[in-house]
């Protein structure tokens, strides 16, 4: 196991062992399954509000399109929700179903609320171009199937501002493969000496901390 892999292994351990919320996903490695996985836990959350109708396909893609945003701008601003709780109105397809008000993030209720806390990791992202490389995310994590943090990991001899980049460059492939954007887009980067964080805020100015 190279280094890099090595500290990949420590921080899930350490996000998923002994008393945790979190929870290690190793069956999820693509972007199909990381929307399969939004969509289980949105259904599950929602039992009431779908009135026992699954979601169909239109509905999902409906969803999907709405809740991916062009910047980071719109996603925060999506995402700020009304009463602590970030809401999606859909129309139902079969109109003799009642709309439904889904709850796709509760902050009402984090630690004993149905918030499903979970570690991806080498998630396979989609190239843009035929000419781009194949790439992977190294740890992402997920609150209610949505990516939220970033974790870029590189070795203790290289560059943290190198890895920084790098991670930014990750959301951007995140973007291009069809995953939703993140909710609070952060950033984070490890390289086993130091370590070192991005945010963005709602005017798009980058937030850097080490």
């Amino acid at each position: 196991m190279d280094l890099e892999r090595d500290i990949e292994e420590k921080l899930i351990n350490r996000l998923t062992q002994g008393v945790s919320q979190w929870t290690r996903r190793d069956d999820i490695k693509t972007v199909s399954q990381l929307w399969d996985n939004f969509f289980k836990i949105l259904s599950k959350n929602n039992k009431a509000q779908l009135h026992d109708q699954p979601l169909t396909e239109n509905e999902k893609n409906t969803i999907r399109t709405q809740i991916t945003k062009p910047n980071f701008y719109q996603a925060a601003k999506f995402m700020v929700g009304a009463n602590r709780q970030v809401k999606f109105h859909l129309k139902r397809e079969d109109s003799t179903v009642p709309d439904a008000d889904l709850i796709i993030l509760d902050n009402t209720n984090i630690a004993g609320g149905t918030s499903v806390y979970e570690v991806v990791h080498q998630i396979q992202l989609a190239r843009k171009f035929e000419l781009d490389q194949d790439r992977r995310s190294d740890v992402t994590l997920l609150i209610n199937g949505l990516p939220m943090i970033h974790i870029e990991l590189k070795k203790p001899s290289e560059s943290i501002i190198k890895a920084i980049l790098l991670s930014i460059l990750g959301l951007i492939l995140f973007l291009a493969g069809g995953v939703m954007l993140f909710v609070h887009p952060v950033f984070g980067v490890l390289s086993g000496l130091m370590s070192a964080y991005v945010a963005f805020t709602l005017m798009d100015l980058p937030v850097y901390r080490n």
